[in-house]
């Protein structure tokens, strides 16, 4: 049953500068066959260097604009668009990939099932090398089409959306597991919730085009994500120490 008092989904959008970050992909929110069950937040540091596009924002029935001030890491800005949405389920837009007119309408319908965590289906907004298919398939190669939808042990971090109850138990934590969404993924499955796959979201992602830059971003990434999971996992220093 749709519940007409509130958004069925929050996405929400991160920009450290101004509107001109988010506007490519707020375009493509605002042609949703879902856009009237969508909430869109904008965390940004300040709202004074925001200058948002009134016109845009107006197609939105539901919009926050969340100020966090400087933020070092965008786990704090995702964390702080998860307390502030009012939607039951919360997503990560990333600004550089571009959803699919029918994204929202899916991925709200799959969410109905006995899932804590729902994600989309990827394309490859940049085709034109081979370091954009490696990081494509690098980061995100079990969603990558042709896929199909089911419960599934893998989706994609910054393109899964999440049941919010969930997200909020885990307090003053919850800014360092989204950092690392995988970090995130391991530690809800540790507490039994359910992962799905909707094929039929797609996000179409602009990958690194350039393999130096390609290296570069799967080290950084990497120690990232090994960081948040001994964090999060309460791992042993001996532990730590051998992996």
């Amino acid at each position: 049953m749709v519940d007409h008092e509130r958004p069925s989904l929050s996405v929400f959008l991160v920009t450290r500068s101004d509107y001109e970050a988010v506007r490519k992909t707020i375009s493509f929110l605002e042609v949703q066959t879902a856009l009237d069950r969508l909430e869109l937040i904008l965390v940004v540091p300040s709202v004074e260097t925001l200058q948002p596009d009134e016109e845009d924002l107006a197609a939105f029935r539901w919009l926050q604009v969340v100020e966090v001030g400087p933020f070092e890491s965008s786990g704090i800005a995702f964390a702080a668009a998860v307390r502030a949405a009012r939607a039951p389920w919360v997503m990560y837009g990333e600004e550089h990939s571009y959803p699919a007119p029918n994204w929202a309408e899916v991925l709200i319908e799959a969410q109905q099932g006995p899932w804590g965590v729902v994600g989309c289906a990827m394309t490859n907004e940049n085709p034109g090398t081979l370091s954009s298919w490696a990081h494509l398939i690098a980061q995100f190669g079990p969603v990558v089409e042709p896929v199909e939808s089911g419960e599934a042990g893998y989706v994609a971090g910054h393109h899964s959306s999440y049941r919010r109850d969930p997200l909020l138990e885990f307090g003053d934590d919850l800014s360092g597991l989204l950092d690392a969404e995988i970090a995130l993924h391991h530690a809800l499955a540790d507490r039994g919730e359910k992962f799905y796959l909707a094929s039929e979201a797609v996000s179409s992602h602009v990958n690194v085009s350039r393999f130096g830059a390609f290296v570069k971003l799967e080290f950084v990434g990497q120690r990232l994500f090994g960081a948040m999971r001994a964090r999060s996992l309460d791992w042993s220093w001996a532990r730590r120490l051998l992996y």
